[in-house]
């Protein structure tokens, strides 16, 4: 088996500079807040959200002989529609059992399972030889993980040379404010997200071994887009339950954010040399 990329005894932590709360709370998922975004997720991906995304996986540039990991794939509806439009072999990879169980289910009812096999596995230490993977995708997953460079260093681990990475995450856009909008930590709070350091992701991915390709900020057809889709009222049968419910002390409100446009979101296109 080829060799496993491993941090350095001496080499310290990457800590984001805009961290929304505290490692011992990013560290696990309560079953609240997961069950609440991958309603909120599943919702939005008949709609502009996923159409926006659609546009951005074509940095990917897949196609039938290729093989995509997508790191963080949530119940798998981003990856089934890759395949379903490039006919790629996929992977799809979740730390979350039940996550894992209903992609795999939704892939045999869409009849995809000899093209994508969902499993469980921590995005740190990815349980893939090198150089196993054509392209990665990892589309708003980023965000929930404690350390985005080593992230990034297993993702340059598993892609082969000239393998792409397209993902997406969040930051805050300039100006910065002080203070920051309460809504901002409260959605970083309960859903143990971390803010990204924009300024310095170029260097991040370099110090991972990978090589920018794209940098964009996409807020306005992302972010603000999601937040007034899930604030729109939905009734009966097309109403997820999670979305009318958490097991948050804060409970959060979509239309918290509606407005509060210095909570960004970043595409990031890269490869392997």
């Amino acid at each position: 088996m080829a060799g496993r990329c491993r941090r350095s005894a001496n080499r310290p932590p990457v800590v984001p500079s805009r961290t929304c709360c505290p490692p011992s709370r990013r560290t696990s998922r309560a079953r609240g807040p997961s069950d609440f975004l991958t309603a909120c997720r599943r919702r939005l991906h008949d709609g502009q959200q996923w159409r926006a995304h659609l546009r951005d996986l074509e940095r990917l540039l897949v196609g039938e002989t290729d093989h995509v990991l997508d790191l963080g794939c949530g119940v798998g509806g981003p990856g089934l529609r890759v395949v379903e439009r490039t006919g790629a072999r996929l992977t799809g990879i979740s730390i979350s059992e039940e996550q894992v169980k209903t992609a795999n289910r939704l892939a045999e009812e869409a009849g995809r399972a000899d093209r994508a096999v969902f499993r469980r596995a921590d995005a740190m230490e990815l349980p893939f030889e090198d150089g196993s993977f054509d392209a990665v995708m990892a589309l708003e997953s980023i965000i929930h993980m404690p350390d985005r460079e080593q992230v990034l260093t297993e993702v340059a681990r598993v892609l082969r040379p000239g393998g792409r990475l397209v993902l997406t995450d969040v930051f805050e856009r300039a100006p910065r404010k002080t203070p920051r909008h309460p809504s901002i930590d409260k959605f970083c709070r309960n859903f143990m997200v971390t803010l990204a350091d924009a300024d310095g992701y170029v260097a991040m991915l370099h110090r991972a071994g990978l090589r920018l390709r794209g940098l964009l900020d996409i807020t306005e057809h992302t972010m603000q887009r999601t937040f007034e889709e899930l604030a729109r009222p939905v009734e009966g049968a097309d109403r997820p339950e999670a979305l009318g419910q958490t097991n948050l002390p804060d409970l959060f409100h979509p239309s918290d954010m509606l407005g509060v446009d210095e909570f960004g979101c970043l595409l990031v296109a890269a490869v392997r040399p």
